[in-house]
């Protein structure tokens, strides 16, 4: 069977399904211009299938819980095209690229995509130095992958969205093996994105047991990450919010949006550490709906920063399943948003055997017009005594600006200890006072008082020499929301 015609036959069969909607429409034509050519397959079967799941579904509604915060209508109205390994432009004076080479700082990388696709070294390369790309990394063996997922079979709550049915239907699958010759120096998966393309890169990677491996996830837009307070007021893609295409800048021509859904699954071997950083700074247009799985195998330790930084409407859900006992997992997250942004962090912590023990730390700053989301979830099955398991949200105002947050515990053991919460508040009035008794004007005040908010989730984090290039990161993007005003 044609992939073509297997969407065809298959999207019908839901009785009642949105697929014929206009807005769902544009994926059928992208899914059969990428398969033009393609030779048939069980890998394009399955990719098909992928689609029709898709379209008889489509996109979560307001009226479903996981996403009543997080509408989805500007997502489903704006218009994408399939992009190619090679940028449209030359991307290695790009500001996107700039930021990857200083967050990569000469370190492997493992994995380099360009518009979802893998990409050659020379798209990151500039004129002269730069970053490095091995494709022989000592201790990382990269092979391709078939398309159905492994990881997310193991969790007793369905896990599959509208945008891991995306990556399943366009995405190109890397499988990376990874065994303790792989030492303790970051390892970079990089995900560069051009305006108005859809991509979807995927990427299974299994830690062997007893190896020690730090992954810099970096999912980043070619023209650079979104400003401070540069999106329209607007709303988030409402009637009276922007176009659904892009935007127009000061200046300059209307920008399409983009539509990142990279899925990523990890599979931690017993007794392996991994230490995981995800960091996202798509541009201003932009929407990216990252999902990383991570399944840990006996005394197996994971260490994960998610940093959202850019996007118009981005969510980075974090689903991790502690299947055997011993395992324990620290988890942290640090969002900085402004203007029309809509920043969102969903985690899914399952609890599945004896021992364990986790700790979850996200912490959202949000200048005037922003608007921060969290929901996180615990789950405890019957078996799962004696698990230790803390989970904390905190967001800080700096302006007129919108929180939504959900902490969660479903416990079915009774051998626990288990607690949660979630704060919002402004800067305290005494201590800028202070600050400013001292000669130290307000911006400036507000800036430190910011900053020591947030480095503790990063300093949370194992890793002496990415620590500093992160917190660099944070906090100029920090300060660029101050200077905007807020």
């Amino acid at each position: 069977m044609a992939p073509a015609t297997a969407v065809a036959e298959a999207a019908p069969a839901a009785t009642g399904a949105p697929a014929a909607a206009p807005r769902m429409e544009q994926f059928r034509r992208l899914f059969e211009e990428r398969a033009a050519g393609r030779v048939a397959s069980l890998d394009e079967e399955l990719r098909a299938a992928s689609l029709a799941e898709l379209l008889a579904v489509g996109f979560p509604l307001r009226h479903d819980e996981e996403w009543v915060h997080t509408p989805l209508r500007a997502v489903a109205e704006a218009r994408y095209r399939l992009g190619s390994a090679v940028p449209a432009a030359p991307a290695a004076d790009a500001r996107g690229a700039k930021l990857v080479r200083e967050l990569v700082a000469g370190e492997p990388v493992a994995l380099l995509t360009c518009n979802g696709v893998p990409a050659a070294p020379a798209v990151l390369a500039p004129r002269a130095g730069g970053a490095a790309h091995q494709p022989d990394i000592p201790g990382v063996r990269a092979a391709r992958g078939d398309l159905w997922p492994r990881c997310r079979e193991a969790f007793t709550r369905p896990l599959t969205t509208a945008f891991t049915r995306l990556a399943r239907a366009f995405g190109d699958h890397t499988v990376l093996h990874c065994d303790a010759a792989a030492g303790l120096a970051p390892l970079h998966l990089v995900h560069l994105v051009e305006s108005g393309v859809l991509a979807a890169p995927r990427v299974t990677i299994r830690i062997a047991p007893g190896a020690r491996v730090t992954l810099v996830e970096s999912c980043v837009a070619l023209d650079g990450v979104a400003q401070a307070g540069g999106a329209d007021r607007g709303g988030h893609g409402g009637a009276n919010g922007a176009a659904a295409n892009g935007r127009r800048a000061p200046g300059g021509p209307a920008r399409a949006a983009s539509l990142s859904c990279a899925e990523t699954e990890i599979r931690l071997g017993a007794g392996a550490v991994l230490t995981y950083v995800r960091v996202q700074a798509v541009g201003a247009d932009a929407f990216d709906f990252g999902t990383t799985t991570v399944v840990q195998e006996r005394d197996s330790e994971l260490h994960g920063l998610s940093m959202a930084l850019g996007g118009r409407i981005a969510r980075h859900t974090c689903n991790v399943l502690a299947a055997a006992p011993g395992t324990t997992s620290r988890l942290g997250g640090a969002t900085v948003a402004a203007g029309a942004q809509l920043l969102d962090h969903h985690t899914y912590l399952e609890h599945a055997a004896p021992g364990c023990a986790s700790r979850q730390l996200y912490k959202t700053v949000l200048g005037r017009g922003g608007h921060g989301v969290f929901s996180g979830r615990i789950l405890v099955r019957p078996v799962a005594q004696q698990t230790d398991a803390f989970q904390l949200n905190q967001n800080l105002l700096l302006g007129d600006a919108r929180v939504d947050t959900k902490p969660q515990l479903e416990i079915g053991a009774d051998d626990v200890r288990c607690t949660h919460g979630a704060t919002t508040g402004r800067l305290n009035n005494d201590q800028l006072f202070y600050l400013q008794a001292r000669a130290i004007p307000r911006a400036a005040a507000v800036r430190m008082l910011a900053r020591g908010f947030l480095d503790e989730v990063v300093g949370d984090l194992p890793g002496g020499a990415l620590r500093p290039r992160l917190l660099n990161l944070l906090h100029r993007r920090l300060d660029r929301l101050v200077e905007s005003g807020t």
